[in-house]
């Protein structure tokens, strides 16, 4: 299947992604005001939210994604299970790695997906709200 990519009504067409892998809808407004208030609205950056690991590999396999903010307790594949298909299954799509902002609330949790993927960056869900990850999504991004 493809699509047409289509640039109408949009002043700048997104060329990152971030996918924000959340099950929680308050934490999903939060994580969204934050992020509108980092990037423009119809700016370079586009964002996906989705409440399992189950449809965040879903969009990783239909599209590229630069940059993950991954939360552990979900109903739908947890952060574990979305680390170990990544592990497992992601490199035959022959595309990189996307970059990876643990996002629990719970330290233990953030600390068990960054042993899955060391190459993860640990922060908590507070400090991606509170903007202590900003300088490091916007150098992930090349923003």
């Amino acid at each position: 299947m493809s699509f047409t990519i289509r640039h109408w009504n949009r002043q700048t067409m997104p060329t990152k992604h971030v996918l924000v892998c959340e099950d929680n809808l308050g934490h999903q407004q939060a994580i969204a005001q934050h992020l509108a208030s980092l990037w423009p609205s119809e700016g370079n950056v586009q964002v996906s939210y989705v409440p399992g690991a189950l449809m965040g590999a879903t969009i990783l396999w239909a599209v590229e994604v630069d940059l993950i903010l991954l939360d552990h307790d979900m109903p739908h594949g947890s952060g574990s299970d979305f680390l170990t298909w990544l592990g497992t299954h992601f490199s035959k799509l022959g595309r990189p790695v996307p970059d990876i902002i643990t996002f629990s609330g719970i330290p233990e949790n953030n600390t068990h997906m960054k042993s899955l993927h060391p190459q993860a960056h640990l922060y908590s869900k507070s400090d991606v709200l509170l903007g202590k990850a900003d300088a490091l999504m916007n150098q992930i991004l090349g923003m």
